[in-house]
């Protein structure tokens, strides 16, 4: 199966967050735009075997995607563009070949169980690399200069000094373990535990225009969720989720309900009763 795209994007936001505390005359507000065209392709070859009660779903797969962006942020008081933050122009290239394996254990024809794993790597390293080569091409033009010269260069050309040392292709790895039962046509219930680690993060700051590091990540969730067809043309649908982030130690609750008052109704009740353990929980363990 292969897929081709092409899109077009084009974004502009005025915002104010800090009001005066940069600039006590004129205001802080600032202007961000990004526009961008996206055009990629993706295959994906899948091979599906049966051996008794058990299922394996082998899927082979690329992907290219091609980014061509504009992107500024700018200090705009009265939407008036005053300053400019950063403004770039961006070829962003991403390529991917990937191999997926999909194991399903049916002890019953109304029960499936599976597990999925997957590792990947993703792109810190263009900016360490990118960072890196200004470093040394500054360090080679000003022979003599002190370090604290060296960062101010950098500032100046939009690169923050502490990306330096960012661990190139940090890798990311996921795990769920999860069942499917269905009790005839009416009644459909899944639940997934998850589990999710990165050995790096760099999250973007759009204010500030600018990239912060968080460091290394860990999630663990469960994912619960019930579907009823309680006539022919009326579905209803509760899901719970479950996430416990790595050194927080909050555990958050989502509930979504998708059906008519009765049931709406309980399933506000249930997301009352359960928001209040996960205060007892959270003050539990701060």
């Amino acid at each position: 199966m292969g897929q081709a795209f092409v899109s077009r994007y084009d974004f502009k936001l005025y915002s104010n967050f800090t009001f005066w505390l940069n600039d006590s005359i004129n205001g802080d507000m600032i202007e961000q735009t990004d526009h961008r065209s996206i055009y990629g392709i993706n295959t994906l070859y899948s091979i599906r075997k049966s051996l008794g009660n058990t299922r394996t779903n082998t899927k082979v797969g690329g992907s290219y995607r091609g980014d061509q962006i504009d992107l500024s942020l700018w200090h705009s008081p009265n939407r008036q563009r005053s300053s400019v933050s950063t403004d770039n122009n961006v070829h962003e290239v991403n390529m991917a070949f990937w191999l997926e394996e999909d194991l399903v254990l049916s002890p019953h024809k109304n029960i499936d169980i599976y597990l999925n794993r997957g590792s990947r790597f993703h792109s810190n390293d263009a900016m360490d690399v990118i960072i890196a080569q200004k470093i040394n091409e500054i360090k080679h033009a000003m022979k003599d200069a002190s370090l604290a010269e060296i960062e101010q260069a950098l500032r100046q050309r939009n690169f923050d000094p502490l990306h330096a040392g960012i661990k190139t292709l940090p890798r990311a790895v996921g795990t769920e373990l999860g069942t499917r039962i269905s009790l005839g046509q009416q009644i459909l219930a899944s639940l997934a535990g998850w589990y999710l680690f990165m050995e790096e993060e760099l999250v973007f700051v759009g204010d500030e225009g600018s990239t912060e590091i968080s460091g290394a990540t860990r999630r663990i969730g469960l994912d619960a969720e019930i579907r009823l067809q309680l006539a022919p043309r009326f579905l209803s649908q509760g899901g719970i989720n479950f996430i416990h982030p790595n050194d927080l130690r909050v555990l958050c609750v989502t509930v979504m309900s998708e059906a008519a008052l009765p049931m709406k109704t309980t399933l506000w009740w249930l997301k009352a009763i359960l928001s209040t353990i996960c205060c007892i929980f959270s003050n539990k363990f701060p």
